[in-house]
């Protein structure tokens, strides 16, 4: 199946073609993107609406895994203005593990009767997916041994999808709907298919009901007194609204179709539930939609009839997905089963909709704990040196850095120590070591005195210390260090050996340290002089490439570089460095940051944990590495800063970075990330509960603090716009949730972005199995999870373009995170997970992502992160390079995202395959069809796939010959090839079945699968006359025209009539008439069409069936199935007349006898039977 996203990539292909002919790409001889403002948006501009209702819209999907998304789903009576929760129970995965249960009072859906409904927003064409299981209650009413809600009539829950309503008072903005058949929208405007009980028989039942400007009409389908499960989807596409289900193992069905040009662009789609009508429809429709009906309620017209609510649905999921309607049935009337038949629907439908979101895990999230380092020093390019004709993408490469703490593996500082834990103090004494708490520092952090030695109640001595712990994880290289100190005391290195230790020139002492590789080590001051306490503690990494690390205490300004050397080198290739995590933005607890808690350059470390002094690197050290290494720079404003805090930090930048920096600012990080760790979601939270942020929504107040700080950086900026990209960053799993938050930034952003993971997680496992081999896992990555990335990258990439052109410049799309992630934690299938990575196949999925970025005018990939640890942690492995010193040899992620800078990384052949969409043809004009389908990065160049035919079927003479090459487009993911059958030239022919196999032509330019290379189709022998339109003079009495009456060994039999006759007759039987001028189209919810007659009302289907009506669909009568003609223009059954003229069948022949008299035109049918 072709990706739901296809047309809308198409829309991107082409956009981001324009755009590289209206931005020309910069020279090649410069990695870094020069500051300055883009040339004006210059190609033609599709509506934004457009762009949005193309959106896929996975994103909204919701497994009912987690309570708390509630807050994603809206409630109905909260948007309207009604006062009143007509749900008794509310709840996800709390009441039903993994479901969302509602639990209805008396509250029913009916013409102007509102009941609850939990829902999200869908613009454009949809299907939406849920499971639902349902129960009685026996806590209220009767109480039986079954699952049926029998108590309350009509009690049932499912699928609806809304027309939304203009109303935020009811008691002003509230009336009855006009019940009138048209495109207004002047009451409830709804279609939804529910599961539950009906009116009668104890069983369940399906409901559906088409409500138009309140006017209601509902069907029951009886399911049985066991089928309290089934899964619903409701589908609008176009002006059509298809209804589905499917039974627990059973076939999807299509149930119903409508018609329903009255729904604008824009619906409410989501689950309703509702309940005991005979007590609801007791009181009036305004009372019941403001009132939560329950037992003693104010004002019941019917005290002595009890309520009965009897029902609690529980929805396994809610899935949405934009159906991908083949290119066939491009303008077909989907609610007409004549124009498209159930299966055909199905082909789209049902299951190819119902998509688990699971199944493909992208991860959004990045990990604190995850940083790494390592050692070996090949030049940080491509091994390869890059060709002459190498040309260098226009998308950037940015890098994420690894968090600085005492347990990273990257080397970040000549002086280890600016690694190192803040200090603790903490006592020994009896074997044991215990904590004290924090100790007395200066103004730098570092200990001014230590606690005096205390003696127990068993007289055991407890020795106090002050401790900090650096390479608390290992990652350090082997080697001799240097350590120096001033000032007066006892200090010890744990973990290393003196080799060496004495007093500088200028008074400092010194200690040479032996330290193995991966050893952590404590330094420990168990004295120290109060007026001349021990301080200013530098840790030297081991000489690099014959060179000393040695400096003096780094000051701003400072001509020195204060990092080492290895990691400027593996950092240089990159174009924009982002800061989140040296920031320390996600786990900061604190309530609020201000100036103050700005790190200080010259404070004792710049190591940061949740304990520390002050959270994340000083500002003076994150310029200072743009500027060393000529970057641009990317910063994350932590959301809990003030004003000061903010405009401190522009400021320092603004008068400390290089002048051709781009400055990227971002407010917090993933504020829609709700997971452990993560104090943003918490934050934004507790400000939504203050009172001056009453009435405002999560978003509301995420967006209302972004464009403080951001207003912030405009205004120190000012004059230097230029330099400046505001980001304004949303989820790559949900666009939704990013246009909410755009629509909210009132045009305050320069850039929208999301992350760009491509990868698995464990619950997308299922497949593999103990044979299963690194290569296989990369092939599914590809396959799977790239592609299924590059449609969530589509979505937003969308969004930058439809805000470029509604702002009127420029807005870029960059991804603030991004790269591999592949998750097997706590699986038997953990340690092959992660080590696929290491493959050195892997860089062929960085190969299909960052080269379909590029194809979707992405301007900047942020890969995260740049080292980790050693080992891959459960939850997967994040840096590029494992070890700050790993051999580039066997860095293929790494070596990947360099060749890419360098025009060397180009995207894998992508895999052919073809196989017979439609198997047979036939001489009637039924052809046969071929799909070759290609898998793997969508590109900007047509791929043209050779072939050659074979089989029993000559071309020519029993099809049209093929051209022997198909052409996938540019952005398209297949391409058919059409075998038509050529019509024997005498009608007649007995040549039997007869197959055309086509078999792909090996090429370079994809990987072809032998067992995919071929497929094979039939072509059936027209074995009937085919007998044409027919001509007979006033001087003929009779035309004879002689048939077959055997086929195939078989004996053929006959039958004729005039179709105008057979009308006629049906016309004098029943007697129609026309009543209302549009034949009550739809009354019924089926595009049906009504006369009246002597037997009571008639109606025709789209398929031309005439019934006689029998007080429900089902138990209608067929009377006849006629031509379309009658459907489209019912006036011509009753304006129908016999027919002058006969027909007959003599033995082998059909014989037509009109009339002397007659002059005109009649059609004949005729209908063959072989073999009885």
């Amino acid at each position: 199946m072709r990706p739901s996203c296809d047309r809308f990539r198409r829309l991107l292909r082409d956009y981001a073609r324009q755009l590289r002919q209206a931005w020309p790409s910069q020279s090649s001889s410069s990695r870094k993107r020069r500051a300055g403002k883009r040339a004006a948006l210059t190609i033609e501009s599709l509506e934004a609406r457009q762009l949005f209702a193309a959106m896929p819209i996975a994103n909204l999907s919701d497994e009912f895994a987690d309570a708390a998304s509630t807050q994603q789903w809206e409630r109905l009576h909260e948007v309207e203005g009604w006062n009143a929760d007509q749900l008794n129970v509310y709840d996800i995965n709390t009441t039903q593990s993994g479901r969302m249960v509602q639990q209805p009072h008396t509250a029913v859906w009916y013409q102007n009767w509102r009941g609850p409904m939990a829902f999200q927003s869908v613009t454009g064409d949809f299907a939406f997916t849920t499971e639902v299981h349902v129960t009685d209650r026996d806590d209220i009413g009767g109480s039986d041994l079954d699952d049926i809600p029998g108590d309350g009539q009509f009690s049932l829950g499912g699928a609806m999808i809304r027309t939304p309503r203009d109303i935020t008072d009811p008691t002003s903005d509230w009336t009855p709907g006009s019940m009138a058949n048209d495109d207004t929208n002047d009451g409830e405007n709804y279609v939804f298919l529910s599961l539950g009980y009906g009116a009668g028989g104890n069983e369940f039942s399906l409901e559906v009901k088409t409500t138009r400007n309140s006017n209601s009409q509902l069907e029951l389908t009886p399911l049985g007194a066991d089928a309290n499960t089934v899964t619903v989807q409701i589908a609008r596409i176009g002006n059509s609204v298809l209804a589905l289900y499917q039974l627990p193992g059973q076939d999807w069905q299509v149930h119903r179709r409508y018609t329903r040009t009255d729904m604008p662009e824009t619906l409410q789609v989501g689950l309703v539930s509702y309940t005991d009508w005979t007590k609801a429809s007791d009181f009036d429709p305004f009372t019941q939609n403001s009132t939560v009906l329950t037992p003693g309620v104010s004002g019941d017209p019917t005290p002595g009839e009890a309520f009965n609510p009897d029902i609690t649905a529980g929805f396994e999921y809610a899935r949405y997905a934009r159906p991908d309607v083949p290119e066939t049935f491009a303008g077909v009337n989907l609610a007409d089963p004549n124009s498209i038949s159930d299966a055909q629907l199905l082909s789209f439908l049902g299951s190819h909709v119902n998509i688990d979101p699971t199944a493909v895990v992208v991860d959004d999230s990045d990990s604190e704990d995850t940083d790494t380092s390592s050692d070996n020093d090949p030049s940080p390019d491509s091994a390869d040196s890059p060709a002459a004709d190498a040309i260098t993408p226009e998308m950037a490469i940015g890098m994420n850095l690894t968090m600085v703490n005492d347990w990273t593996h990257s080397w970040v500082f000549r002086d280890a120590f600016k690694l190192a834990r803040d200090f603790t103090t903490r006592a020994h004494g009896g074997g044991e070591h215990s904590f004290l708490g924090p100790p007395e520092t200066d103004a730098n952090g570092w200990v001014t005195s230590i606690p005096a030695a205390t003696v127990d109640e068993n007289g055991q001595t407890h020795i106090a210390y002050a401790d900090s712990i650096l390479f608390s994880q290992g990652g350090n290289p082997a080697g001799i260090y240097r350590a120096e100190w001033a000032g007066e005391g006892e200090i010890t290195f744990i973990g290393a050996a003196v080799v060496e230790s004495g007093t500088t020139e200028d008074g400092r002492s010194y200690a040479l340290l032996n330290i193995p590789e991966d050893q952590t080590i404590h330094t420990r001051i168990y004295e120290t002089h109060p007026e001349n306490y021990i301080r200013d503690i530098q840790i030297f990494m081991p000489d690099h490439n014959g060179n000393s690390l040695e400096m003096e205490n780094w000051q701003p300004g400072s001509d020195e570089s204060p990092f080492h050397p290895l990691f400027l080198e593996r950092l240089e290739p990159f174009d924009t460095l982002r800061f989140m995590q040296w920031q320390q933005v996600n786990g900061n607890d604190r309530e609020i940051l201000t100036s103050d808690d700005l790190r200080p350059a010259n404070y004792a470390n710049q190591g940061t944990t949740n304990r520390s002094t002050f959270a994340g690197v000083s500002v003076e050290y994150q310029v200072q590495l743009v500027n060393d290494l000529g970057s641009n720079a990317y910063f994350n404003m932590p959301h809990q800063a003030d004003d000061s805090y903010v405009r401190a930090f522009a400021e320092y930048v603004r008068d400390n970075i290089h002048d051709n920096a781009q400055i990227f600012v971002e407010y917090s990080n993933e504020i829609w990330n709700f997971a452990p760790g993560y104090q943003a979601h918490r934050w934004i939270s507790a400000q939504q509960q203050r009172p001056e942020n009453d009435g405002l929504t999560f978003v509301d107040v995420w967006a209302q603090e972004a464009r403080r700080d951001l207003a912030i950086w405009s205004d120190v900026f000012s004059g230097q716009e230029e330099r400046l990209t505001r980001v304004a960053a949303g989820q790559q799993n949900n666009s939704w949730l990013t246009g909410q938050l755009l629509a909210r930034m009132n045009g305050e952003f320069d850039a929208i972005s999301s992350t760009s993971y491509a990868g698995l997680g464990n619950t997308s496992l299922d497949w593999i199995h103990e044979e299963t081999t690194q290569e296989d896992v990369i092939d599914w990555v590809l396959n799977n999870s790239v592609p299924h990335s590059q449609a969530s990258q589509a979505e937003h990439a969308a969004l930058a373009e439809a805000y470029s052109q509604s702002l009127g410049r420029e807005i870029q799309y960059v991804t603030y995170e991004g790269g591999s992630h592949l998750n097997a934690f706590e699986t038997e299938y953990q340690d092959l997970i992660h080590s696929t990575q290491d493959h050195p196949r892997f860089r062929e999925v960085y190969a299909a992502l960052l080269n379909g970025m590029e194809s979707l005018g992405i301007d900047m990939h942020t890969q995260y992160v740049f080292t980790s640890q050693g080992d891959p942690a459960p939850w997967g492995e994040f840096g590029v390079l494992h070890e700050m010193d790993q051999p580039l040899e066997e860095a293929h992620e790494y070596r990947a995202l360099v060749d890419f800078i360098n025009g060397q990384l180009q995207p894998p052949a992508p895999r052919i395959s073809i196989v017979a969409t439609d198997d047979t043809g036939h001489e009637f004009g039924d052809s046969a069809e071929f799909t070759v389908s290609r898998f793997g990065t969508l590109t900007e160049s047509d791929l043209t796939v050779q072939y050659t035919v074979s089989g029993s079927a000559t071309a020519g003479e029993d099809y049209e010959t093929l051209s022997g090459s198909v052409v996938i487009p540019a952005g398209e993911r297949s391409a058919t090839i059409l075998v038509t059958p050529i019509l024997d030239s005498n009608g007649i022919a007995d040549e039997g079945a007869e197959t055309v196999q086509v078999t792909l032509t090996a090429s370079d330019a994809f990987h072809l699968d032998d067992s995919l290379s071929t497929a094979t189709a039939t072509l059936l022998d027209n074995e009937y006359p085919v007998i044409g339109d027919q001509t007979m003079s006033h001087s003929d009495d009779t035309l004879e025209i002689p048939l077959v009456t055997e086929v195939s060994g078989e004996s053929v039999s006959y039958s004729a009539n005039i179709t105008e006759n057979r009308i006629a007759n049906l016309q004098a039987e029943h007697q129609f008439e026309i009543f209302r001028e549009d034949f009550g189209l739809n009354w019924g919810g089926q595009n049906d069409k009504w006369l009246r007659g002597n037997q009571g009302s008639y109606y025709l289907l789209p398929s031309a069936e005439l019934f006689l009506w029998g007080g429900s669909f089902e138990t209608s009568t067929r009377l006849a199935a006629l031509d379309e003609r009658f459907y489209d223009d019912p006036s011509l059954i009753v304006h129908s007349v016999p027919v002058s003229a006969s027909v007959s069948i003599s033995g082998s022949t059909l014989i037509i006898d009109p009339q002397p008299d007659f002059a005109g035109s009649f059609e004949v049918q005729l209908t063959a039977t072989a073999g009885g």
